[in-house]
């Protein structure tokens, strides 16, 4: 039977660039957290890999990778490491680093900084949160709420001070292109403004396998609340997110980057959200990865859309974006002519070209025409206009 320590949130000791918790119980167990930044963009397979070996070998309890929508690009690794000994878990630590260094050149978040890191992702600095916040779990709002202490000689609390931490688990079954998955996201989440967080928990299941647990975090206060699981669900056409149940350990699992549900996934799965297609080119030969483009510019945009079929996209139910490889739909853009505005890419270039030539067609109104390298540098941002 594997025993768990009892750890004091708010006692800890910072030393060689990690955050230690002591248990306080007779089991003895230290459990450390190291930060490590990077880039969406650096964060690679090689990366992924040395992390993965290290977590199979458990010198690593579990890692968390975490994003801030509002931070573009930029993205946490927070490494969790458990022994009884200090001086194993410093040199595992130090061990990592010079692995993952010798093929790029990372971040350690240090010292004061580490702190700041690691508290953050509630909004307050630690000395702020621990002398000025009680802490509340919510089951009626399903929620982390830190209130504002009452002040001596004041009848009340500045409720305006308050924060609720809503957290969410993300169904990666209802995503259908893991590749895009977080800069849609990340986009949609910034646009609504509001402070938040996303993370990916990996770990290790009972029996060995490698494991991811993604969920969502959203900072409230009276200011800002916004329905934001119906805004994201709405816009990914389907129950992306679902609130969390609150708990009483809620908290502890959230600032420790533990996953706060049961369910996870595959990693093997769904390993290519962090992996950037760095292929600027359009493969044309490839009509699903094609359509898998075009999709992922219109979300990127932050643009309503749907199918009409597989060819044909209806988009902001005022205009129509077409594919046409061999030939034209004629009975779909006859429906639709003096309705819609219609863009029409074609990808066969003798079709083009016959078409071009038709004086009759190019004067229609509304309708445009697209060949294979006008549509390379399309600005789908445009396209909001309509």
């Amino acid at each position: 039977m594997n025993k768990k320590g009892k750890f004091k949130l708010t006692s800890y000791v910072i030393e060689d660039d990690l955050i230690f918790f002591k248990s306080r119980n007779k089991i003895r167990k230290i459990v450390a957290f190291g930060i490590l930044r990077t880039t969406i963009q650096n964060y690679s397979t090689k990366i992924q890999d040395i992390l993965n070996k290290f977590l199979s070998q458990r010198s690593i309890n579990f890692y968390t990778i975490q994003i801030n929508p509002n931070k573009k690009d930029n993205i946490l690794v927070i490494l969790n490491l458990v022994d009884v000994f200090k001086d194993e878990i410093i040199r595992t630590f130090h061990k990592i680093i010079q692995n993952i260094q010798e093929i790029h050149d990372i971040q350690i978040i240090k010292k004061s900084n580490l702190e700041a890191e690691f508290i953050n992702i509630i909004q307050v600095n630690p000395i702020q949160f621990m002398r000025e916040y009680q802490r509340i779990a919510s089951k009626k709002e399903n929620c982390i709420w830190l209130k504002k202490k009452i002040k001596k000689k004041s009848l009340e609390a500045d409720t305006s001070e308050d924060i609720k931490i809503l957290i969410y688990f993300l169904d990666l079954e209802k995503i259908t292109n893991a590749t895009n998955f977080i800069s849609v996201f990340s986009g949609l989440v910034r646009d609504m403004n509001l402070p938040s967080h996303l993370f990916f928990n990996i770990a290790l299941n009972e029996m060995g396998n490698l494991t991811i647990s993604p969920y969502f975090s959203e900072i409230c206060y009276e200011s800002n609340e916004k329905d934001i699981l119906k805004e994201i669900n709405l816009f990914f056409q389907g129950q992306l997110i679902q609130k969390v149940k609150s708990s009483g350990d809620l908290l502890f699992k959230y600032l420790w980057r533990i996953t706060p549900i049961n369910r996870t996934f595959n990693f093997d799965k769904y390993s290519d959200l962090f992996l950037l297609d760095s292929e600027d080119s359009i493969d044309y030969d490839d009509f699903s990865k094609l359509k898998e483009q075009i999709e992922f510019n219109l979300q990127e945009n932050l643009i309503q859309f749907s199918r009409i079929n597989e060819n044909i996209y209806l988009i902001n139910d005022s205009l129509l974006f077409c594919i046409c490889s061999n030939s034209l739909d004629k009975e779909i853009l006859s429906e639709y002519y003096g309705k819609k505005f219609i863009y029409i890419l074609i990808l066969n270039d003798d079709l083009y070209a016959k078409i071009v030539e038709m004086e009759d067609f190019n004067e229609v109104e509304n309708v445009k025409i697209l060949n294979k390298n006008e549509f390379q540098d399309f600005d789908f941002e445009m396209l909001k206009a309509f």
